[in-house]
């Protein structure tokens, strides 16, 4: 076993092993976990973090929601001063509150919005024309296009612009008093209200965001004067935005969302950079929590068991460590390093990406001044020579960079898509950080308790962590 399979594997057995109790969020185990990575990182010689009047230190912590419930005083009602009676919605038969939602009332005109997408780069504003401000937005849940493998919004592959938050982002920034969603016309299963769980990262979306069931809405585009099925079918057959004000149709209500919160942390070391871009970054991260005992994201149902996360992610954690230190030894030569490196472990990422996401808002060194982020998640089921380095069209500069040096190391790289995508290198590139993600695929083990240090590529693992040490030296230089 050569030195640097011995690193992977003594790091990725550390952190699966029974002792860390799976990492779950809360746990004695992800504690123990976060004390590991920072004693790693001294072995290495990172520095720590400097701030304020704080000693230095290896801990970026932060308070985080890690669980919601409905609070007592979700109301909705809308009024039509024309056509047949509005019925009266009932919470959780006819509405439902997000669990981002923000909590408080709201009242306004209604104006349906088509998918309540804003999505500059493709021309697509279903904003545009049509006066948002201090309105109750109406709109349907995905994109156009779901079923057209030709739609400008990535065929039918889910984009970025369909995803929620982004949606109530974009109508909270256009000055909406609220967002309602619908599902879009389609199945019966597809119409269901959201259940009430933490989604996405620290906050709320700032405004209230709901969804009504699909029947409730039909009514109120009817007595409106128009026909979702219509509306529907106009926006999917030539992918331009059919918004219309719905006069005479007003609607007004509560959000009542109770969050719980729990104090978490980021694991972050530095090495400083030198000379003229010492004040540019590049971070390289993994994140290192899993799912304790399983719970709702385990694919495990109603098994109650460790779900140790080998791939998930103690293989990201041990290829980020031993992949810097590989680069460390590098930076001993000469040249040295100019731009600063920045090595994070994540937290609570399995939560919604609650670790990046905060240090995307509270980052070491200006998130302007971060030029890359790399990151690592599931690298550790190697096959066939096969490595995604997803996110590589988030700049032009990552081909001719992971390219070659995938050659020299004998992998067969597939490289590509933006940075969208359930990881902690999405909230970088919603930050407009240049992004990849390295990744080895997805398996059966995934999210349940067999996901187990005997089933790593250990010396696959291993190489990709060489991999990533050239890759950061380019980075860094």
């Amino acid at each position: 076993m050569t030195s640097n399979e011995a690193c992977f594997q003594g790091v990725a057995s550390a952190l699966a092993d029974d002792e860390m109790e799976g990492r779950g969020l809360g746990s004695e185990g992800l504690r123990k976990a976060g004390n590991y990575i920072a004693r790693t990182y001294r072995a290495l010689g990172l520095e720590a973090v400097r701030t304020g009047g704080f000693a230095p230190s290896y801990r970026q912590p932060f308070r985080a929601v890690t669980g919601v419930k409905a609070g007592p005083n979700n109301r909705l009602q809308f009024e039509a001063t024309s056509g047949p009676d509005v019925p009266e919605a009932t919470f959780r038969t006819d509405f439902r509150p997000f669990g981002f939602s923000g909590s408080s009332a709201f009242s306004g005109e209604v104006v349906f919005v088509g998918y309540g997408i804003v999505a500059e780069p493709l021309g697509y504003d279903d904003f545009a024309g049509i006066d948002v401000r201090d309105k109750v937005l109406l709109a349907m849940r995905y994109e156009p296009g779901e079923a057209d493998p030709e739609s400008p919004f990535d065929g039918k592959k889910p984009s970025r612009y369909s995803d929620l938050r982004y949606k109530a982002l974009k109508a909270r920034e256009a000055g909406a008093a609220a967002l309602v969603f619908t599902s879009p016309p389609g199945d019966d299963d597809e119409d269901r209200l959201p259940r009430m769980i933490r989604s996405g990262p620290l906050s709320d979306a700032g405004i209230p965001v709901l969804q009504i069931k699909r029947d409730l809405a039909r009514q109120l585009l009817t007595n409106a004067g128009h026909d979702l099925d219509v509306l529907h079918a106009a926006i999917d057959a030539d992918y331009q935005p059919h918004s219309h004000p719905l006069p005479g149709l007003a609607a007004s209500g509560t959000t009542d969302v109770v969050t719980r919160h729990t104090v978490l942390q980021n694991i972050i070391g530095i090495v400083p950079g030198k000379g003229a871009l010492a004040d540019e970054a590049v971070v390289v991260g993994a994140h290192f929590d899993h799912l304790g005992l399983g719970g709702a994201s385990s694919l495990s149902e109603n098994e109650v068991a460790i779900h140790n996360g080998a791939d998930d992610n103690a293989s990201g954690v041990a290829a980020m460590i031993c992949g810097v230190g590989g680069a460390i030894e590098r930076f001993e030569g000469d040249p040295a390093p100019r731009r600063s490196l920045i090595v994070v472990g994540f937290g609570g990422e399995e939560a919604g990406l609650l670790g990046s996401a905060f240090y995307v808002g509270n980052a070491v060194f200006p998130i302007e001044k971060t030029v890359a982020m790399v990151n690592l998640d599931m690298v550790g089921r190697l096959r066939e020579e096969k490595l995604h380095a997803l996110g590589a069209d988030s700049s032009q500069g990552w081909k001719p960079i992971l390219a070659p040096l995938a050659e020299r190391h004998g992998f067969d790289l597939s490289a590509g898509g933006d940075g969208y995508g359930p990881s902690d290198q999405m909230s970088f590139f919603g930050a407009g950080v240049p992004v990849i993600h390295f990744f080895t695929g997805s398996h059966g083990e995934y999210h349940t308790p067999q996901d187990d240090i005997s089933l790593l590529n250990i010396s696959g693992g291993s190489r990709i962590a060489d991999y990533l040490s050239d890759v950061l030296v380019a980075l860094v230089h």
